[in-house]
């Protein structure tokens, strides 16, 4: 059972990035991409205000699971590069936030257990392990006594399971809540409850325009997540970002515990500390319809019974929901926008923003900062889709 997610203690990333004292940039959204890109953008010197329409870690960020798996699938595509760029950078990542913000992040590097049941379900862990082994990714088949002594409560109708230990998981709510700190501790400053109405292009760069005030800034990052295109600029909003809503069930003092994360699919159950267990999670085309479901719940449940058996009869102690951004091509949008110049967009993240956010703030960072571009920008660009 995971008790508690460790640190990995503070590590220092060097890189050939100067501190730059004078730039202003605003952001919108504070979710956990806004808060990361705040955090390096402010460490290297810049004024940052991110503007938010609620508080900080709201919106998706709140129910996420936390999960940094970007081989969950054989595919190696472009979201595979950009996940596993991103996920060697979390150790150095994590460390530094901590020891900025002088505080505790849950995280931890123990591996993800992906399960089947029945006999063509293991045939595809076995291909997905051939796969693996040809990209350089460390993997185990195991089939059914050792997972089960791996992990003692799972279905023992359980088939095997592919072990992929450079996975990981951390609480995205102490993550971002670290980031604020940080990046506060670095001079940024956080405007909840203020709303941006409109941003406005001028020759110096973007006016942000709130219900309360108005301000100029060299460059604007537009990291709202789902409602990312809605943002109106230049009073024109757009279209691109599609919500999907998912549905996330947890048991604060679960009987069933789990020594790493375990997926079934597309579902998953995930330990988190003090015995709690995160169970997800739904995928629903609702548009921006954020309420909880009574058959969402219900499928949480089965997925999660379907695994731990010991948990029927238990009790969810809640269920959290979050609209996830999707665009078309299901990749992100990070990058210079098409509808002004000097306003960027970090967004699209879709099921991927925990495990992207510290290769989004990294990217946006050197781009604004120093005009560095990186060849995985030609990928992620956000005028690809006109945004």
């Amino acid at each position: 059972m995971l008790a508690l997610f460790g640190s990995h203690g503070p590590r220092h990333l060097t890189t050939n990035s100067k501190v730059v004292f004078g730039v202003r940039v605003a952001l919108v959204g504070a979710g956990i991409i806004g808060c990361a890109v705040a955090y390096e953008m402010s460490k290297r010197g810049a004024e940052v205000h991110v503007y938010d329409r609620g508080g900080v870690g709201g919106g998706a960020t709140s129910a996420a699971a936390g999960v940094l798996c970007p081989f969950l699938s054989a595919e190696y595509n472009v979201l595979t590069k950009l996940g596993a760029a991103s996920l060697a950078m979390y150790d150095d990542f994590v460390g530094r936030v901590q020891e900025d913000a002088d505080s505790i992040i849950e995280y931890a590097r123990d591996g993800t257990l992906q399960v089947s049941f029945g006999a063509a379900a293991t045939e595809d862990l076995d291909v997905a392990r051939v796969r693996h082994d040809l990209n350089g990714v460390k993997c185990e088949v195991l089939r059914a006594a050792d997972v089960l002594r791996e992990e003692p409560q799972l279905n023992p109708a359980v088939s095997a399971g592919l072990l992929i230990p450079a996975h990981g998981v951390v609480s995205p709510l102490s993550l971002t809540s670290a980031l604020r700190i940080a990046a506060t501790r670095w001079n940024a400053l956080f405007r909840e409850n203020e709303p941006v109405r409109d941003l406005k292009s001028i020759p110096a760069g973007i006016r942000v325009v709130t219900a309360v005030s108005e301000r100029d800034y060299d460059a604007a990052v537009i990291c709202a997540g789902a409602w990312s295109t809605l943002v109106a600029v230049d009073s024109a909003t757009s279209t691109g970002v599609r919500p999907i809503r998912g549905q996330l069930l947890e048991f604060s003092r679960s009987p069933a515990a789990a020594r790493r994360p375990i997926f079934l699919g597309g579902e998953y159950l995930i330990p988190q500390i003090e015995g709690r267990l995160l169970v997800g999670a739904t995928t629903e085309d609702v548009g921006y319809d954020e309420q909880t479901t009574t058959a969402g719940l219900e499928a949480l449940q089965k997925v999660a019974r379907s695994i731990f058996p010991h948990l029927y009869g238990a009790q969810p102690s809640g269920i959290r929901v979050g609209l996830r951004p999707l665009l078309p091509d299901r990749l992100p949008a990070v990058g210079e926008s098409a509808r002004a110049r000097r306003l960027f967009y970090a967004t699209g993240h879709y099921r991927n923003g925990v495990l992207l956010a510290p290769l989004t703030a990294r990217i946006l960072s050197g781009l604004i900062l120093d005009d560095q571009r990186t060849s995985l920008l030609e990928s992620i660009d956000p005028r690809r889709i006109g945004i």
